[in-house]
C-alpha cells in the first residue's frame, strides 16, 4: 500500500497498484467461494473468543460480499470489484499531485484577483475525473446493492460506532459552532476591510478566507524543530508506557529512500515494535501526511501441532521475538510526510528543520495511529491495532492531537523559546478553528448526499450550477445569507450563503470521497470522543493515563465499539454533551 503512494518511481507505484488489484481479486474470489463458506460455518469447535470473533467476521463478510449469489451475479460482482479498485486508483493519480500548490496559493497570494481565479478553478471539476468519480459512485452503489444494502453509504457505515441519524448529528455539530463561527467570520471580514491589498474595500469573499487566516496566524507563528518534536514524543512514550525509542542502524535493510529513520520501541531490553519515519520530500512523492502499517501484532505457539518450531518456518526471524511459551510478531509502521530537506538529514541536523505548530499537530495525529498499531498485542492480526471501523480507528489519532496541544509549552521549553511567547500566542495556530470545523461539516454532508442513491442524478447539475442550497436545506444558518452581505445587494446574485462563503471545492478535488466515502463525518465524531476522553485524564499521573492507554491499545480492535473507549475514560461518554472545541 505505502509503495504506490510514496515511491518516487512511477513504474514502482504502478506495479504496486497492480499487486493490490491481484490480491483484492483473490480475496474477492475467496469471499464468494461456497466450499470455503461451508467449511467455516461448520468449523466452530475448540475456538477461543478471539478466534470465534474473527470467524464470525469472516462469515458475515462472505455473506455481505455475495457468497449466496448464483454464478452470473458472482461474475458481475467480481467485475465490479475490479472496476472499483481501478477507478479509485485512477482518480487518485489524476488529483493527488494537483491540490497542494493551489492550497498554498490561496493561503499566501496577496493579489485577491489571482486568488479568485485559483479558487474558481478549484470549484470546477476536471471532466475526466468527474466522469470517473461518478462511475465509481455507481459501481459502489451496485456492489452495495448486491451485498444487500440500499446504497454505498449504508454499506460503508455498517460497522461504525455512529451509523444512524448522521444528518441530525451533523446539524447538531453545525449548531454547536454557530456563535464561534459568526464571531470568526466577522473578525475575518474586519481584517479584510483593513487589508492593504483589498483596494476596492469589498466584502469578504470565499477566496479571502484562507489568505486572511494565514496572515493572522502568521502574526504569532511558532516553529518547533523536528528534533524537539521527536524528543518530546520519545519522552511522552517513555513516561506513559516505560518504552524507549532507540534509533536503529538500517544499513542492512532494503529501503526506498536513504533518508528514512527507524526507531525500535524497547521495553525491558526487548524490542517490542519498529517505527519508520519517511519524513522528507523527493521527486514524484505524493504530498501527504499518513501512516501505513507494515506488520500487525500476531502471536504463535512456539511449536506447531507436530512439535516443529515455528521459528524455523519463518522467512525473517528478526521480525519476531520469543517470549515465554509464545512467538510474537513485532508490529511495524511507517509515518510519511513531505518536509523540505537539504542533503542527507540525520541526528543532530533535525534541529535545523523547523515545523509550525499546525503541522506538528498533524504529525502527532499520525503518531497516535502508530501507537495503536505498535502497542497492540492481539493473538490474531485481523484484530490488531486500529483495524476496526473508521470512527474507532480515528479515535487514537485525535486523542494524540490533544496530547500535543496540551504540551506545546513544554516543547517550547525544550526549544528554548518559551520566554518569547505567552500562552495566548501559543494558541494562535488554532485561531479560526470554527472555519475548519464548518468546512468539515459541509464536506461530510456533501459526502452523505453524494453516496445517497436517491440523489444520484443531481451531481452534474450541482457541479455546473455550483448550487448546494438543497443539500443544506435542513441546516438553519448554513442556508442563511451571511450577515455582512445583507446590505450588499451587489454581492454576486445577492443570495449567497454561509456554505457559499466557505466554498466547497469540486467533488473531484475532495479525495476523501474515494478513501472515506460515506463516512467522512467520522472525523468529527472521533474528535468529539477524543475530547471527552482526554478531559477524563485531568489530574491523573502519566503512569495512570499510560496504564489505561496501554490496556486500550493492547486489545487492538477486538472490540471496536464505544465500550473500550468508555473504559479508557472511566465513564459513559454518551452521557456527556458533545463539543468540537477542546478549549
Amino acid at each position: 500500500m505505502r509503495i504506490r503512494h510514496v515511491h518516487d518511481n512511477d513504474e514502482w507505484r504502478k506495479v504496486a497498484n497492480e499487486c493490490i488489484e491481484i490480491i483484492s481479486d483473490f480475496i474477492g474470489k475467496i469471499n464468494i467461494n461456497k466450499k470455503i463458506y461451508e467449511i467455516l460455518i461448520n468449523d466452530k469447535n475448540d475456538l477461543n473468543k478471539d478466534e470465534e470473533l474473527v470467524l464470525s467476521h469472516m462469515i458475515e463478510s462472505m455473506k455481505s460480499q455475495g457468497v449466496h449469489l448464483s454464478q452470473l451475479p458472482q461474475i458481475e460482482y467480481l467485475k465490479l470489484l475490479k472496476e472499483e479498485l481501478t477507478l479509485s486508483y485512477a482518480i487518485f493519480e489524476l488529483s493527488s499531485k494537483n491540490q497542494h500548490p493551489y492550497n498554498q496559493i490561496l493561503k499566501n497570494a496577496e493579489n485577491p484577483e489571482f486568488r479568485k481565479q485559483v479558487w474558481l478553478s478549484q470549484r470546477k471539476s476536471n471532466q475526466e475525473s468527474l466522469s470517473k468519480i461518478l462511475e465509481l459512485r455507481d459501481t459502489r452503489t451496485r456492489l452495495s446493492q448486491i451485498r444487500g444494502f440500499s446504497d454505498y453509504r449504508e454499506y460503508s457505515q455498517k460497522e461504525c460506532m455512529l451509523n444512524k441519524d448522521i444528518e441530525k448529528f451533523l446539524i447538531n455539530c453545525s449548531n454547536s459552532i454557530k456563535d464561534q463561527l459568526y464571531s470568526d467570520l466577522n473578525e475575518l471580514s474586519d481584517l479584510n476591510s483593513k487589508n492593504v491589498h483589498n483596494k476596492n474595500g469589498g466584502s469578504l469573499n470565499p477566496w479571502d478566507i484562507d489568505y486572511l487566516i494565514n496572515v493572522k496566524r502568521n502574526e504569532n507563528i511558532i516553529f518547533l524543530s523536528l528534533k524537539t518534536l521527536l524528543d518530546f514524543f520519545k519522552y511522552l512514550v517513555n513516561e506513559l508506557f516505560n518504552i524507549e525509542l532507540i534509533e536503529d542502524d538500517i544499513k542492512q535493510e532494503s529501503l526506498w529512500d536513504d533518508k528514512i529513520i527507524k526507531y525500535n520501541l524497547v521495553h525491558d531490553n526487548r524490542t517490542v515494535a519498529n517505527l519508520y519515519l519517511d519524513l522528507f520530500e523527493r521527486e514524484s512523492k505524493t504530498t501527504m501526511c499518513a501512516q501505513f502499517t507494515i506488520r500487525c501484532s500476531k502471536t504463535y505457539r512456539k511449536v506447531d501441532k507436530d512439535g516443529d518450531k515455528y521459528i524455523n518456518k519463518i522467512i525473517n526471524p528478526l521480525n519476531y521475538e520469543e517470549h515465554e511459551d509464545k512467538l510474537i510478531q513485532i508490529p511495524s509502521t511507517v509515518v510519511t510526510t513531505s518536509f523540505t530537506s537539504k542533503g542527507k538529514v540525520k541526528g543532530i541536523e533535525f534541529k535545523d528543520i523547523k515545523i509550525d505548530l499546525h503541522n506538528c499537530e498533524i504529525i502527532f495525529h499520525e503518531l497516535g495511529h502508530t501507537l495503536h498499531t505498535l502497542l497492540s498485542r492481539t493473538e490474531l492480526q485481523h484484530l490488531s491495532g486500529n483495524r476496526g471501523p473508521i470512527d474507532f480507528a480515528e479515535f487514537s489519532s485525535h486523542l494524540f492531537e490533544l496530547f500535543f496541544q496540551n504540551h506545546v509549552v513544554e516543547m517550547m521549553k525544550l526549544e528554548g523559546i518559551n520566554e518569547i511567547f505567552n500562552e495566548k500566542d501559543v494558541m494562535y495556530y488554532k485561531k479560526f478553528e470554527s472555519v475548519e470545523l464548518a468546512r468539515m461539516i459541509i464536506s461530510s454532508q456533501i459526502d452523505q448526499r453524494f453516496y445517497d442513491d436517491r440523489y444520484k442524478d443531481d451531481w452534474i447539475e450541482i457541479e455546473n450550477g455550483l448550487n448546494y442550497k438543497d443539500i443544506f436545506k435542513n441546516y438553519d444558518y448554513f442556508n442563511e445569507k451571511y450577515e455582512k452581505w445583507k446590505n450588499d445587494e451587489e454581492k454576486w446574485s445577492g443570495n449567497e450563503t454561509i456554505v457559499t462563503l466557505l466554498g466547497p471545492i469540486a467533488i473531484t478535488n475532495f479525495d476523501h470521497l474515494i478513501h472515506y466515502g460515506g463516512n467522512y463525518y467520522c472525523y468529527l465524531y472521533s474528535r468529539i470522543l477524543a475530547i471527552k476522553a482526554y478531559r477524563s485524564f485531568k489530574n491523573k499521573s502519566y503512569k495512570e493515563i499510560g496504564g489505561r492507554l496501554l490496556e486500550f491499545f493492547e486489545k487492538g480492535s477486538i472490540d471496536s465499539s464505544i465500550s473500550p473507549i468508555n473504559k479508557l475514560a472511566g465513564k459513559d461518554l454518551n452521557e456527556e454533551e458533545n463539543t468540537l472545541f477542546y478549549k
